[in-house]
């Protein structure tokens, strides 16, 4: 027992001598380094002026902490329409001058309740007989690029930033556009298709007619409405939604195919308030930089978030017979159908 006493205390004693030892030790001096220039964390590519707070033809845009914004003159064309912005503005976006239409204020609050909304399908990722490389590319992580199909405002000059650049300019993103309106608008929505696929637009939960004045069909469903919009052709759609809330449009072409090809978005329906601007479409979701009268009530910023999954064999072998004119026997060929 007393051995087993010793050997405790021997122990304790050579620990605090130790610990003695190293308190007695002197640490180096610290040394100030001298850190060079702050390097800039985003590319200077995308102009720093998109990301501060401004005003755009009256047009109020909060500022943005993103590398790459939104363009705020594109904001103010999807605030005030492409036919109520400057001429000026409107050249300092891509959109076609007829790309979203607003007008008729009808129950006198101060707003537009009339808007027409043209939308395009763009492929991203996709390939062309002219070129090896992807064309129009969109990365949704670096150096990730699937073939994406997806709806996108219409735009005027080329998909692509320029003629030496073959990435995707601002207005072709995945997901697809949010589309934002007020309660009781009459919302016109014209597909063109622009893709070599026949397309159409299925309005999920949105109130609306399921023909519209003409009797031609409201829909968006071939099997029950009105036939697929074909490449080339175009198709209005006349909803004036009731209910406010958030809901969701989508090609009903195939739809098990074409949806998670990106052929889907969010339709927002806000609640009527006087004076109230909305900001009509969000490219690629995020945040909604002029939010809405509304949401102002109760919150500082408004954010769309939309997920969306990627299958990479569908996606790749899209990618590997994209503009082949024998695409649609390929796919039922190798059993894959074309959605």
């Amino acid at each position: 027992m007393r051995n087993h006493s010793l050997a405790l205390m021997a122990s304790s004693i050579l620990l605090l001598t130790h610990s003695l030892s190293q308190a007695s030790t002197d640490l180096p001096p610290s040394a100030k380094v001298d850190m060079g220039p702050v390097e800039e964390v985003c590319s200077a590519f995308t102009p720093a002026e998109w990301r501060k707070e401004q005003v755009v033809d009256g047009v109020t845009i909060q500022a943005s902490h993103l590398c790459n914004p939104d363009n705020p003159a594109d904001i103010a064309a999807f605030v005030k329409g492409t036919n109520n912005i400057s001429m000026d503005t409107l050249m300092q976006t891509q959109l076609a001058a007829d790309a979203i239409t607003m007008s008729d204020d009808i129950d006198g609050d101060g707003d537009p309740d009339k808007i027409i909304i043209k939308l395009e399908i763009v492929e991203l990722n996709g390939h062309s007989p002219d070129v090896k490389t992807p064309i129009t590319t969109f990365d949704i992580a670096p150096g990730i690029q699937p073939t994406f199909w997806v709806y996108a405002p219409k735009t005027r000059d080329m998909s692509t930033l320029s003629l030496y650049e073959p990435e995707a300019n601002p207005l072709l993103r995945v997901p697809s556009p949010v589309i934002r309106v007020e309660q009781d608008d009459i919302l016109w929505i014209v597909l063109e298709n622009t893709h070599y696929l026949p397309h159409s637009i299925h309005l999920h939960g949105v109130d609306h007619p399921f023909m519209d004045h003409s009797g031609s069909g409201n829909d968006g469903v071939a099997q029950t409405s009105n036939m697929d919009t074909m490449p080339g052709d175009s198709k209005t759609y006349v909803i004036k939604p009731r209910q406010a809330g958030t809901m969701y449009y989508h090609c009903h072409v195939q739809p098990h195919t074409h949806i998670p090809m990106g052929l889907q978005g969010i339709l927002v329906v806000e609640e009527n308030r006087p004076n109230n601007w909305v900001q009509s479409l969000n490219v690629g979701a995020g945040h909604v930089r002029h939010p809405s009268v509304a949401v102002l009530e109760k919150y500082d910023r408004e954010y769309d978030l939309h997920y969306q999954s990627a299958d990479k064999e569908l996606h790749d072998y899209v990618a590997r017979s994209a503009n082949d004119p024998r695409f649609s026997r390929k796919t039922h060929e190798h059993g894959i159908r074309y959605y």
